[in-house]
């Protein structure tokens, strides 16, 4: 019998990284580099039974430095851009040139509570729903444009 024959190969265990004797020993079979990279692990002592307030404090200190600086960078802000929008909502009237979040650009023929009438064109209006005006362009008639002269 060649020598190392009685060796399980390493596929047939599952763990590449060891091989069973024929007698059930275990013997390991480091591979490359495993020397090189694998240092000896140190445990570190226990502080005590409990941690103390101020480590508790120390761990919980980035959560917390997360937490406001996502609010003062995106929560607080879009807060201030919707009271915006609903203050500009709730001073829409008659003669206001609109856009809608569609891309619809139009003047302001009446208001209801939930619902405007925009006049896209001479003859033209559509219904739109007030919360859907992203833009108020003018708040008075603008000048007529050129293709409106008469020839």
């Amino acid at each position: 019998m060649a020598a190392g024959a009685d060796i399980v190969p390493a596929f047939a265990v599952g763990k590449p990284w060891l091989a069973i004797a024929a007698e059930g020993q275990i013997q390991h079979r480091p591979e490359f580099g495993e020397f090189m990279f694998i240092s000896t692990a140190y445990a570190q002592t226990a502080g005590g039974s409990g941690g103390s307030f101020t480590d508790m404090l120390i761990q919980f200190a980035p959560l917390v430095l997360i937490i406001v600086v996502f609010y003062f960078l995106l929560i607080r802000p879009q807060q201030q851009r919707m009271k915006q929008h609903q203050a500009m909502i709730a001073g829409l009237k008659r003669g206001d040139t609109v856009v809608t979040s569609g891309g619809l650009i139009g003047k302001i023929r009446s208001v209801d509570d939930n619902e405007a009438r925009l006049e896209l064109a001479p003859n033209v209006e559509v219904r739109v729903i007030k919360s859907t005006i992203s833009e108020v362009r003018a708040k008075s008639d603008p000048a007529p444009a050129n293709d409106s002269k008469p020839a």
